[in-house]
């Protein structure tokens, strides 16, 4: 008991919050601006026995639309089978991963912008236990934690994402680089404007290191993902990124022809819930430079493209549907291939089949998205 009270003042201390209470069912809060975390320790009956969790809740003002929010599971789609209440909010992989209820539809869809949906699929990748109500976050983690870092991440990292839920500013600044990062554009930060690492652009910050890593910028990438850990230690997507971008690339063991299949590939960086880090990680080791000639549906044409993820430019890029795979971590099923053509390339319509070849240059895990420099219609 005395070894946790310390621990959890620790914790208090390290986020800036009171020690309300100790013994042995300690509990902590604080406030950062409009959000307010409480930490505690509580016990409920499970038949004839007890289970004791830790407890975190994030409070936000609340958004008036009750609002509540999971992961789905497959008993929810059983539920769905048989009429239970599911609001869709127009994005497919979004509604197959998340079980949203509220009082209006159109209200929901209107509240969950492009910022607030990545906000959540990367909290929920990590943290897939959290729920969403209408005024706070809630997870429950099985017996005392004792661990300062997970302690101090969990809450940083929860707060962070109950900030973009409450304020409308904060989810408008996510809102231009998820929609760049969703159609395969690539900017990496200028070196005169350094990233904010700070508790309250965790999310941003994130997207920026991701975003010089796609670049081939792996020392700025480095150096963010490291400012991210000091604040976030037992952040394992934080984490992880740091340890990746300090390891020295890796070449790739070239796959079997099997594994040249869009869906094989998709299925092997995709399809067992690793987070972006890991699936980088699987990209360097089989597939980096890996010539391949897929097959596949045009979800955008044209336009000349400066993607920092391709060498010189500006090209002419395509956006082609390759493959789709199921239970996506990040909710994001789809699988596409942006590819980068020569800026003077006749390229087909949206909604054309395609056949084209080219080299795999980059994986951006967080939108599935596959990178394919030297692009050539077959």
């Amino acid at each position: 008991m005395r070894a946790t009270r310390q621990r959890w003042t620790e914790a208090a201390n390290l986020l800036g919050f009171a020690k309300v209470r100790s013994g042995f069912r300690p509990r902590i809060s604080g406030r950062d601006g409009q959000v307010r975390a409480t930490i505690d320790v509580y016990s409920k009956s499970t038949g004839q026995s007890q289970s004791t969790y830790t407890r975190y809740r994030i409070k936000f003002h609340p958004i008036g639309l009750g609002l509540r929010l999971s992961r789905q599971t497959g008993w929810h789609g059983v539920l769905k089978v048989f009429g239970a209440q599911d609001i869709e909010v127009g994005d497919p992989t979004f509604d197959a991963t998340f079980v949203i209820k509220g009082k209006s539809t159109e209200a929901v869809r209107r509240f969950l912008t492009a910022g607030r949906m990545m906000s959540l699929n990367r909290l929920l990748a990590v943290h897939p236990g959290i729920v969403v109500t209408d005024d706070e976050l809630i997870l429950e983690s099985p017996g005392v934690e004792r661990d300062v870092e997970t302690i101090v991440s969990t809450v940083r990292r929860m707060m962070s994402a109950a900030n973009i839920l409450a304020d409308d500013a904060a989810a408008a600044e996510l809102e231009p680089i998820v929609e760049r990062r969703m159609r395969g554009d690539v900017e990496a930060p200028l070196d005169s404007a350094p990233v904010e690492t700070d508790a309250a652009h965790i999310e941003r910050a994130l997207l920026a290191g991701e975003d010089l890593e796609l670049s081939g910028l792996r020392e700025q990438a480095r150096q963010v993902f490291a400012a991210l850990e000091s604040q976030l230690p037992a952040d394992p997507e934080i984490a992880g990124w740091a340890e990746y971008v300090t390891e020295p690339a890796s070449v790739a063991s070239l796959p079997t022809d099997a594994d040249r299949d869009p869906f094989a590939l998709a299925t092997r960086l995709f399809g067992d819930n690793q987070l972006s880090f890991q699936v980088a990680a699987i990209f360097d080791q089989h597939y980096r430079s890996l010539q391949v000639e897929w097959f596949g549906t045009v979800r955008r044409s044209g336009g000349l493209s400066n993607s920092k993820a391709f060498e010189g430019g500006p090209h002419s890029i395509l956006v082609v549907d390759v493959a789709s795979i199921e239970n996506d971590l990040y909710g994001n099923s789809t699988v596409d291939a942006i590819v980068a053509f020569s800026a003077d390339a006749e390229l087909p319509e949206r909604g054309e089949p395609v056949r084209f070849s080219g080299r795999l240059i980059a994986v951006d895990g967080l939108t599935r998205n596959l990178y394919v420099a030297d692009g050539r219609l077959s």
